[in-house]
């Protein structure tokens, strides 16, 4: 249990003046001034019996006092080692907002004893890091310090707020880097810990008679509001979590945002969260923000082909694993592109390789056209694997790529499982080796450019069907072996005619074997695609019949064969 405050009388006497003035300091609360900030507050967290309380609470309606009075006298005495549970701790931000309301329901001995609790749970805080225990610390450290002591102006005491205040600002602080977003091991934290922020801030501002936020508080919790939308996928989900949102997730958003918001992110509000816009005024005059972006800090990456909704974002954290989303128009498509398994002579489990460093993204691109990733990591046996993710961002096209490249004269073989969305699954072709993504309708065609187009001429590999989407194998490629997969995005993917094939790539007079450079074209309609690989150091070498040098080459071959080049690592094409 929180260390309690010392029962000495004047803080005694400030009790029963705060409990007295309960009910003109109510109107100012969050819960009196939006009732429906309860979701985001208590649902599903705090305790059962406790939310359906606050609920007859603060929508006025009866309340069995003597049950609720004897439950708060149970919690007051439970155990210490339950003080920081989260769902004790969610118990306590509920009973904090709802102090202005419960001497309807108790008396002051009752009161006085939850408070002094509650205000207890400051002295926590050499227990918890805010890196570690984000939530707990934002919670115990600062939050409930803050409200209770601007909600009850008699019990406040500056030397305790000030601290709270420090602790608020190392809360806030320890969450971003220099770029001024969230390590990704804190995303899911991240929609709790800007819950408990915003409950701060909005005690802050609402509070008479006193100074607001510090300014460095509030130039802090405004890139954290921004997180809030820069980090989420189209279906308001926090990137690469694998977890649903909090109840009210999007009101608590909306009113971050409103609080602190420059006018650029209340537009970016209102572009995603369309019904907001009844609630605040046009800024369509104001620049959106950047869409895509990549961290070395934050270790994720994020590509979006606009900020408006139904369109193609990936997303991808990454260092001691790598996790990667894909949404399309409808939503969520892939919800993991697995790790690459490798294994040397194509033989059985043993030969599996281990991966021996963290992900590291070594290539970052992002213009107007398209969006160019690239990661690398070092697995066993001197074999390093460098993974590409390409949007071509009006076009609805994206290419992943895994590079694999031994130092030695290994055999390789490598597969990858691919898990699609819980509402998709995947049907391949009958004769070909292309698979179809479909929900209710079709979604994607999946072609895999490194096996042959027809399914009974290929031994390089397979695109299978399995339990959680599909798996994609190459085997036993000598050297290196690259392993693309072309996606086209488009409820008319695999209606609309489509092909791929292996170019041939020259370098003099000679045709280059795949573990040196690689080639591949595809076709969508009147839509024709190039991609090129190089597996070695880079040389001089030609392809569809034009000269390169570059490691890496992806665009698109028009109607009169002219090539438009969407993205060149260290060269281009010469027409």
């Amino acid at each position: 249990m929180p260390n309690n405050k010392p029962a000495n009388s004047a803080f005694q006497h400030a009790l029963q003046q705060s409990y007295d003035e309960c009910a003109n300091c109510r109107g100012r609360t969050l819960l009196y001034q939006l009732p429906s900030a309860l979701k985001w507050i208590g649902k599903g967290r705090a305790s059962k019996e406790l939310y359906i309380w606050s609920k007859q609470i603060v929508h006025e309606n009866a309340v069995e006092s003597e049950s609720l009075v004897a439950w708060i006298n149970e919690w007051i005495a439970r155990e210490p080692e339950s003080s920081l549970d989260l769902q004790t701790l969610h118990d306590a931000v509920l009973l904090t907002q709802l102090t202005p309301f419960l001497p309807e329901h108790m008396d002051i001995e009752t009161w006085g004893q939850l408070v002094t609790h509650l205000l207890g749970y400051m002295s926590l805080v050499d227990a918890l890091h805010p890196k570690e225990s984000p939530v707990a610390f934002a919670i115990a450290a600062a939050e409930l310090p803050i409200v209770l002591h601007r909600y009850h102006r008699p019990i406040s005491d500056s030397l305790a707020v000030d601290h709270a205040m420090k602790n608020m600002i190392v809360s806030l602080e320890e969450s971003l880097g220099d770029d001024d977003l969230p390590h990704a091991n804190m995303f899911p934290d991240f929609q709790e810990t800007l819950a408990s922020w915003t409950r701060m801030y909005f005690a802050c501002q609402k509070a008479p008679d006193v100074p607001s936020c510090p300014e460095d508080i509030e130039l802090l919790f405004q890139q954290c509001a921004r997180n809030s939308l820069s980090l989420s996928r189209d279906d308001h989900e926090i990137l690469c979590t694998h977890a649903r949102s909090m109840p009210g997730w999007k009101r608590l958003r909306e009113l971050a945002i409103t609080l602190v918001g420059e006018p650029s992110d209340k537009r970016l509000l209102c572009t995603r969260q369309p019904k907001s816009a009844s609630r605040v005024r046009s800024y369509s005059k104001y620049a959106l923000p950047e869409m895509s972006f990549q961290s070395d800090w934050s270790e994720c990456a994020v590509a979006r082909s606009s900020w408006d909704l139904g369109t193609t974002g990936i997303y991808v954290i990454y260092s001691e694993s790598m996790q990667i989303e894909i949404e399309g128009a409808n939503g969520l498509i892939i919800s993991s592109l697995g790790e690459p398994r490798v294994s040397l002579d194509g033989e059985a489990e043993s030969s599996t390789l281990n991966r021996i460093s963290d992900w590291s993204c070594t290539s970052w691109f992002n213009d107007h056209e398209a969006v160019y990733m690239e990661f690398e990591s070092r697995f066993s046996n001197d074999v390093t694997v460098q993974r590409q993710l390409v949007m071509a961002k009006d076009e609805a096209v994206i290419l992943t790529a895994d590079a694999v490249i031994s130092d030695s004269d290994h055999t390789l073989s490598y597969s990858c499982e691919v898990e699609l969305s819980d509402r998709l699954q995947m049907f391949e072709a009958e004769e070909h080796n292309e698979g179809f993504v479909v929900g209710l309708e079709p979604e994607v065609l999946v072609l895999p450019m490194g096996l042959d187009e027809w399914r009974g001429a290929d031994l390089k590999g397979s695109l299978r069907r399995s339990n959680k989407g599909f798996v994609h194998s190459i085997s036993r490629q000598r050297g290196a072996l690259y392993a693309p997969l072309l996606f086209r995005l488009s409820r008319d993917a695999g209606t609309e005619p489509y092909t791929w094939r292996q170019l041939s790539v020259a370098e003099g007079l000679s045709r280059t074997p795949d573990s040196i450079a690689v080639g591949y074209r595809a076709q969508f309609k009147e839509s024709q695609w190039l991609i090129y690989r190089s597996l070695a150091p880079p040389a001089s070498r030609s392809i569809l019949g034009q000269n390169t040098t570059a490691e890496f080459i992806f665009g698109a071959v028009d109607d009169k064969g002219e090539f438009h080049q969407y993205v060149g690592v260290e060269g281009m094409i010469s027409n």
